[in-house]
């Protein structure tokens, strides 16, 4: 009874005691979670572990206490069989033990944690250290800027080793491409964004410059204090090669490697800034390259390259590094003078010196692969000072004075002159117009009658006539050769051809009966595939006599193609269709085409006739062709005779037939009908009687 008071009263001192102790080591438990991941056990997790025990402990002492064991309980006083101590101590060595398994288990579980977190960490290092090995080079630096480490592509472009570069600072890969403000810039926008990207020169360790695109980033701890930063370097040189290939072609001609058209518009923009601000005069000559088609047709399109290039290279010898020369496609090149402190006379004196050293210099024959070949430059040059901003109005006027050039004779420069403009505006003018003129029914033919010895009628020559509505009339020189250059030429000579034909049969059914009528024939249309079926199609649709048509052609169209001449000539020949050399004397005049081509005719050209009373040469080469004439026997035919006093000497001279204003200017098909009806037959016999003797 007296144990059980005491156990009793134990109870009740101690029981808050295991209380209080589990509770404390509960709550450093609960702290000692908050341990970091990669963390040990800690000491709190210790002391939790201890003051826990403890508590068991207490809990298991105040139980014994309270406890005893007898061997019979109906026997009183109690006996016990295992004294209270003993007990306690076995007691206390079980609870040692679990108290021993409790601390180390947390040990052994955090172990077991830790391996796997560090098994996966190792992981990532190997993945980390994968992508670090990547094709783009990187580097990075601790807080200060040194390099800490650097990947393989790193040191494949920099031909740095790691040894190198380990310690030290990035700017071991500086370049003198940029200035301070660039690097400035590039750490502002680093501080103020955490990071940079952009183009970047840097330097190899050979010193070879070369671009890389560079992105920096900065990383921060939790504390907010930058403590690295990783630069990722991709090497563009690559690209940079292509895209400067790319602006190359975009920029320069890729046969001569001069500078194009669209180079020119840039730097021709900036001299005519340059002269206006400067009070300057620059200069603009256009060149073209004379019977360069020639080549290329007869040599083939890869000599023709090389005459290019060759050409290419006289030129930029002859100038000086501030000018330039340009291709701007097929023969055709631009020199352009830099407005460097050039008055105006001063701009044209030097221009003359440049333009007479390029006719020297590309009249040089040409030696390539064994064959000696020769062009000539004509060269048109117009001035600028900056009132004109258009370049293409420059371009414009420097090309008007090479067509001048050209037609002066080629081979020759002429400076540009408002004069030419207005011409050239005036030629844009007619060919807008021209290509509507048919349609318009603003065309017309005329007819001027053609006489023989006797007086008498023997045909006319149909001539191509234009009266525009408000422009007026327009002369033959003007739009004729627009024509030609147009290829209007060709249905415009279809449709002179098909009416002459209907006016024939026209005078047919009112009793006129013109032995023939002459149609002028351009180059263009002879050399035409389908020609002869042309004229044989139109002949057999008017339903007209082949041969009361008579074709005038050109002398020049021979020189071409002889033998495709002569085809053509014989097959229509066949058909009955005469043929006459118009303006005889003007061009080549080789003998060879007068005894191989069948013609029937030769006219004497107008220009011999004008002033051969007065110049002896003009009055020989007449008595020439007419005696040329009758030993191949052709019929001469004078056109342009206007005078008697003209009219006496070809008739002296034993000229069969003429034509002129003398007789007859060209009138329209009516008026020519009265001409017919009204010329007076006895006009024959006076014309025989007055120049007979």
């Amino acid at each position: 009874i007296d144990n059980i008071r005491l156990n009793y009263k134990i109870n009740i001192i101690f029981k808050p005691h295991p209380f209080c102790l589990s509770t404390l080591a509960l709550f450093i438990q609960f702290n000692a979670s908050k341990h970091q991941e990669n963390s040990t056990v800690g000491l709190k997790q210790v002391k939790s572990s201890i003051l826990l025990g403890l508590a068991v402990c207490v809990i298991f002492y105040i139980n014994m206490q309270a406890a005893v064991f007898i061997a019979d309980p109906d026997k009183l006083p109690f006996d016990p069989v295992i004294s209270p101590e003993l007990l306690v101590a076995i007691i206390s060595v079980v609870i040692f033990l679990i108290l021993v398994l409790a601390i180390t288990l947390p040990f052994m579980l955090r172990y077991r944690q830790l391996s796997k977190i560090l098994a996966y960490q190792k992981d990532q290092l190997k993945l980390a250290d994968k992508a670090f090995q990547t094709h783009e080079a990187l580097m990075i630096t601790d807080q200060n800027g040194r390099i800490l480490r650097v990947n393989q592509a790193f040191l494949q472009v920099t031909g740095y080793s790691e040894v190198e570069v380990i310690g030290k600072m990035p700017s071991v890969l500086k370049s003198d491409h940029h200035d301070l403000d660039f690097y400035q810039n590039m750490w502002d926008q680093l501080g103020q964004c955490g990071k940079w990207s952009g183009e970047i020169w840097n330097k190899r360790k050979n010193g070879e410059i070369h671009p890389e695109l560079l992105t920096i980033t900065l990383l921060k701890n939790q504390q907010g204090v930058v403590t690295h930063y990783i630069a990722y370097y991709l090497d563009i040189e690559d690209r940079k090669k292509a895209e400067m290939e790319i602006e190359h072609l975009a920029f320069y001609d890729p046969l001569t490697d001069l500078p194009n058209r669209r180079m020119l518009n840039e730097r021709l923009q900036r001299d005519l800034m340059l002269a206006a601000r400067n009070k300057h005069y620059g200069a603009l000559l256009f060149i073209d390259l004379d019977r360069f088609k020639h080549i290329n047709d007869s040599q083939g399109h890869s000599i023709g390259d090389e005459v290019l290039k060759e050409t290419a290279f006289r030129m930029t010898s002859l100038l000086r590094k501030t000018d330039s020369v340009m291709r701007l496609g097929g023969d055709e090149f631009v020199i352009l003078i830099s407005p460097y402190k050039f008055s105006e006379q001063q701009i044209i004196n030097e221009v003359k010196i440049i333009a007479e050293k390029l006719l020297v210099e590309i009249n040089r024959p040409y030696l390539i692969n064994m064959h000696e070949l020769f062009v000539s430059p004509s060269i048109g040059i117009t001035l600028f000072n900056g009132n004109i901003t258009d370049t293409e109005v420059i371009l414009k006027q420097a090309d008007t004075a090479m067509y001048r050039a050209k037609s002066a004779g080629r081979n020759t420069f002429k400076f540009y002159q408002d004069s030419m403009q207005e011409e050239a505006d005036q030629r844009l003018l007619i060919e807008k117009n021209l290509r509507g003129a048919l349609e318009q029914q603003q065309l017309s033919i005329h007819y001027q009658a053609q006489l023989a010895r006797d007086g008498t009628i023997i045909g006319a020559e149909a001539l191509l006539r234009w009266l525009h509505p408000s422009l007026g009339y327009i002369a033959p020189n003007e739009f004729i050769p627009i024509a030609e250059d147009t290829g209007l030429i060709i249905e415009i000579g279809d449709w002179v051809l098909r009416n002459v034909c209907r006016q024939i049969n026209l005078w047919e059914k009112t009793g006129i009966k013109i032995p023939h009528v002459a149609v002028n024939i351009s180059a263009l249309q002879f050399l035409q595939a389908d020609f002869v079926s042309s004229i044989e199609n139109i002949l057999i649709q008017e339903q007209i006599n082949p041969k009361r048509i008579i074709l005038e052609i050109t002398e020049g169209v021979f020189l071409k193609n002889m033998e495709e001449s002569i085809i053509k000539m014989n097959v229509l020949k066949a058909l009955g269709i005469s043929f006459s050399i118009d303006d005889f004397g003007t061009g080549y005049s080789s003998l060879t085409y007068l005894k191989k081509l069948p013609f029937d005719q030769l006219k004497i050209d107008q220009s011999f006739i004008r002033d051969f009373n007065e110049d002896p040469n003009d009055d020989a080469i007449v008595q020439a062709i007419i005696a040329m004439c009758k030993g191949l026997n052709l019929q001469p035919i004078a056109e342009g005779v206007e005078t008697r006093m003209q009219l006496a000497k070809l008739y002296n001279y034993g000229c069969s037939c003429y034509q002129g204003f003398y007789f007859s200017k060209p009138i329209p098909a009516d008026e020519f009908s009265q001409y017919y009806l009204n010329h007076d037959a006895t006009e024959a016999t006076i014309l025989t009687r007055e120049f007979a003797g």
